[in-house]
């Protein structure tokens, strides 16, 4: 799957629809953005997920 694919399934999601609705839609146009951070988070599966360290 390409990243726009992706990108649109993210954008269409309930919690980005959530953000939306509170105003934050500058937060959404930044974390869909290919390669816009230099740092990922390294998440431990698990329910819910966590995350437990940045990588750089």
């Amino acid at each position: 799957m390409a990243f726009g694919e992706v990108r649109e399934r993210l954008l269409d999601c309930d919690g980005a629809r959530r953000l939306r609705r509170l105003g934050q839609s500058d937060d959404l146009a930044l974390c869909t953005e290919l390669d816009s951070q230099t740092l990922a988070p390294v998440v431990v599966p698990g329910n819910p997920p966590r995350a437990v360290r940045l990588k750089i």
